[in-house]
């Protein structure tokens, strides 16, 4: 029925909006187009969720299911698929990549922006098809050449990669995310203590990001001071880019060494100053995700602290943030209580879809396979194998989607909630848009195709099936899938960065890298360091009487301060406090464009 179609659509459009809302404000983007296609892109992946599921429920009808809310015909389901694959297609490979490389241009207009954007990904195109012609040279050496098999290799390599991608994330986020909700809950006094040895790294993180911006905001600023700059061809440019930093209240640089220093017009070119702009787009948005981790780091520690303290007293006042629960005994049931006791019961459940989805990828296609039991078995309805299948699902593309959000790549891309700069959304809404067909594919992977039939095999499962890749697709690839769960399990991605001291490369936020540390003294002094920054920070919060709170309890979060911000040159002092800075970002910098697109 049509009217199923359209609700999943409307509940998928929103979960898509709530999505991305959690890490821009869609309403504030610098386009309304900009905002439309990454919402496209986002609910793409998220609709398979009740696409497929119809998509099994339809094609497996026995003749009865015609007249239900959930039965759509085969001809809608497969203009669906075809509509799906190719936005998906057509996203991934042209409009995401130009709109990413238009947000990081360091160009001062529009069309020099396009025109950048275009031939960044003219480059990395004529790269990737130059890698691809050696390799389809081979294959139709090899194999021969026809107009079918071209086509069937394409699909299959272009998923490959894709495949394997989602798979990893999968499998990553099947593992941390009942793992993390257990311990979190399990355990206060262990949550507080890896928070405090977080914490001195965040630290570190913050101040080398602060003077980064710090440096690139002085380089700007003293290009004003070059003499005749205001009647060069640089006027324009450098009164745009003085317009996206600070004002010199708001950011204290008399003690700063700048690393770099522009005396003369000479040096200057218009490459010079699009690549300070590019820069300067670059450090803060590290800066802002450096603040953002340590305040919220900060902020936990000391809910944490609080819940801890209260129960002496059983009763629990918060110091920062708001107290929805206004009774300090109700409040103090409820958090200590109640809301661990529904965390504990969540992770049970994300642990039990956790087992199913890895045991029926490692059994899969045989009659040991719990999805497959379920969804071949005559004993259940259409509809509960609906909602089986709903759940499974939305388990993994939920699991796919939080692991690719905590990604860590070289420092370049971050999500953090609310102001994630657009480079960064679009970098993540393409790989999501890449997770679409993959997930899907994996899903019906773990059926028997005799028994369970869909529009999607029929629309590209042929094509992904390939007799070079098909076999390894099929039986192989799901299995390995205990690989990346095994490392997940056992932090070994997180042993190996530290062994080649790979920093740079954060594949994931680390959940247990307080774990890791095998030196009981190393950590007891990372402890200590991140007490004390608390205390510096915040003051004396803990009182030594009984272990009583004796700060005051503040009405938001916004009363919470703020992280000192010092060079390495004017550590101890607070000559640059970013009370200021914090109000400017807020606001969203001087003009009308906002700092988050500078």
């Amino acid at each position: 029925m049509i009217a199923s179609a359209v609700i999943f659509s409307l509940l998928a459009l929103v979960a898509s909006v709530a999505a991305l809302n959690r890490f821009i404000n869609v309403r504030k983007q610098p386009s309304f187009a900009f905002s439309l296609v990454e919402v496209i892109a986002i609910y793409i992946p998220i609709s398979i969720a009740f696409l497929l599921p119809t998509d099994i429920f339809s094609s497996n009808d026995d003749g009865t299911g015609s007249k239900q809310f959930l039965y759509m015909s085969p001809k809608n389901i497969l203009l669906l698929w075809k509509l799906d694959y190719w936005s998906a297609f057509v996203l991934m490979w042209a409009f995401l990549p130009f709109v990413q490389e238009y947000y990081r241009s360091g160009e001062f207009t529009p069309v020099a922006k396009m025109k950048d954007s275009i031939r960044n990904n003219l480059k990395f195109q004529l790269i990737v098809g130059s890698i691809g012609a050696v390799g389809l040279t081979y294959f139709f050496f090899r194999f021969g050449f026809t107009l079918q098999t071209f086509k069937d290799l394409l699909i299959a390599l272009s998923h490959s990669y894709s495949l394997v991608l989602s798979l990893w994330l999968m499998s990553h986020g099947l593992v941390t995310i009942p793992r993390r909700r257990w311990v979190n809950n399990i355990s206060l006094d262990h949550q507080l203590e890896s928070l405090y040895f977080e914490l001195p790294k965040l630290y570190e993180e913050l101040n080398e990001s602060t003077y980064n911006y710090k440096d690139i905001c002085s380089i700007i600023k003293s290009l004003s001071a070059i003499p005749g700059i205001d009647q060069s061809v640089f006027a324009v440019e450098v009164m745009e880019l003085n317009k996206t930093i600070p004002t010199d209240d708001q950011l204290d640089l008399r003690n700063h060494i700048r690393t770099t220093q522009y005396t003369s017009i000479e040096q200057l070119s218009h490459s010079t100053l699009a690549k300070l702009h590019r820069n300067l787009k670059s450090e803060t948005t590290n800066y802002k995700s450096a603040l953002y981790e340590f305040n919220k780091a900060k902020r936990e520690i000391l809910r944490c602290e609080d819940i801890v303290d209260s129960k002496v007293s059983r009763s629990l006042r918060f110091r920062y943030g708001n107290n929805f629960i206004k009774n300090g005994k109700l409040s103090f049931l409820t958090h200590v209580y109640i809301i661990p006791a529904l965390n504990l019961l969540i992770a049970l459940l994300s642990f039990a879809l956790s087992f199913v989805v890895i045991e029926s990828e490692l059994l899969h296609s045989t009659k040991l396979s719990i999805i497959n039991i379920f969804m071949s078995t005559g004993k259940i309805n259409a509809t509960a194998k609906f909602i089986i299948s709903f759940i499974v699902l939305s388990y993994m593309v939920l699991c796919s989607l939080i692991s690719l959000t905590r990604i860590k790549l070289f420092k370049m891309y971050h999500l953090f909630p609310n102001d994630s700069n657009p480079v960064s959304v679009v970098f993540f809404t393409m790989y999501s848009n890449r997770l679409t067909i993959p997930l899907s594919y994996n899903f019906l992977t773990l059926l028997q195709s005799s028994k369970v039939h869909s529009q999607f095999d029929t629309f590209l499962g042929k094509s992904i099936n390939l007799s070079v890749l098909g076999g390894f697709f099929n039986t192989t690839l799901p299995r390995l899938i205990i690989i990346p769960i095994l490392f997940a399990s056992f932090n070994v991605f997180d042993r190996i960065k530290k062994k080649l001291s790979f920093d740079y490369f954060d594949a994931f936020d680390s959940d247990d890298e307080a774990e890791s540390a095998n030196d009981a003294g190393k950590r007891a002094s990372k402890i200590r360091e991140g007490k004390s920054i608390i205390q510096r920070e915040t003051g004396p919060a803990r009182g030594a009487t009984h272990g009583r709170l004796t700060s005051t309890v503040r009405a938001s979060d916004d009363d919470l301060p703020d992280a000192p911000l010092l060079d390495e040159e004017d550590e101890g002092s607070s000559s640059w406090g970013i009370s200021g800075l914090t109000r400017w970002f807020k606001r969203g910098g001087q003009g009308d464009t906002g700092l988050q697109i500078v």
